[in-house]
């Protein structure tokens, strides 16, 4: 019943006064199209008559309104002020110590004085994240151990083929010389596979620590 009584007040007057008002707007926002249509294609007649028949038009002139700045014209405004620090990755500048500070940092490099860092953080925090880590060398010393004990094995064979040729000379039986010769190949051998025990162990572990990286 509610609506039945909405739709009977909305006939008649209030519809009449909305109408008008929609009919007027619409009426008003064409005549400012048509002349603005008029004012671009030059038909002067066609816009004082429009002008003449309603409420006063302003018709802003382009020109004056926006100006036009030709590109070539244009500068962008020029930072005075030194650049303490600038990237050749990425291009960031600092101008101020703390800025340096911020985005740069600072390195001592061994017996020189402290300098700011080349890079920004951010450039060399993407370096590190995706250039490959260095694996771990051997240390001189396990290679000089490793050496060591290779060439004490290669002084046994020697030791073994002398004693070969004894041997053979005496048709197989032992002699002082012979003896002698093989105290030292054991005592050749001992020592070369004590270094490259050792060798192998410190090898081992450094291997599998640059398989966990």
């Amino acid at each position: 019943m509610s609506n039945q009584m909405r739709l009977i007040d909305l006939t008649d007057e209030t519809t009449a006064e909305w109408r008008e008002r929609i009919e007027h707007k619409l009426d008003s926002m064409n005549r400012k199209i048509d002349a603005l249509l008029a004012a671009k294609t030059d038909d002067q007649p066609a816009l004082l008559a429009m002008v003449a028949a309603g409420p006063a038009l302003v018709v802003p002139n382009e020109d004056e309104a926006m100006p036009v700045v030709e590109e070539e014209d244009w500068q962008w405004p020029v930072d005075t002020r030194p650049i303490l620090a600038s990237c050749p990755t990425c291009g960031m500048t600092a101008y101020t110590d703390g800025a340096v500070r911020d985005a740069f940092g600072y390195r001592t490099p061994a017996g020189c004085e402290t300098i700011v860092q080349s890079w920004c953080r951010k450039c060399r925090a993407l370096e590190a994240a995706t250039s490959p880590r260095k694996k771990q060398r051997l240390p001189d010393d396990v290679r000089d151990q490793g050496k060591l004990g290779r060439k004490f094995l290669k002084m046994a064979a020697a030791k073994r083929a002398e004693r070969v040729k004894v041997l053979a000379g005496s048709k197989g039986r032992e002699t002082k010389e012979s003896v002698e010769l093989l105290v030292e190949e054991q005592d050749l051998t001992a020592k070369g596979m004590a270094e490259l025990s050792g060798y192998d162990t410190k090898r081992a572990i450094i291997r599998k620590t640059n398989g966990n990286k």
